[in-house]
């Protein structure tokens, strides 16, 4: 059932500084797009200090929600 082949070995520095530079950066195109999209947005769905406010809650949101179903997948 069992191999005895020894487990995978951990990853090294060059995996981890990938995964981290990855993240980072997905993470600052975010929030850098984020106000570029709100801003040409808001002339087609209206000026209202409420519309900024929902769209700029939009993405967290979105995030959030993919945080979570992520870990109830895992």
């Amino acid at each position: 059932m069992f191999s005895s082949v020894d487990p995978q070995p951990p990853p090294g520095r060059q995996t981890i500084g990938i995964y981290t530079t990855t993240l980072i950066l997905s993470a600052d195109l975010l929030f850098w797009i984020q106000p570029l999209v709100a801003k040409s947005l808001l002339p087609v769905v209206g000026d209202a200090p409420a519309i900024w406010q929902t769209v700029i809650m939009l993405f967290p949101s979105t995030v959030l929600l993919g945080y979570l179903c992520a870990h109830g997948l895992a």
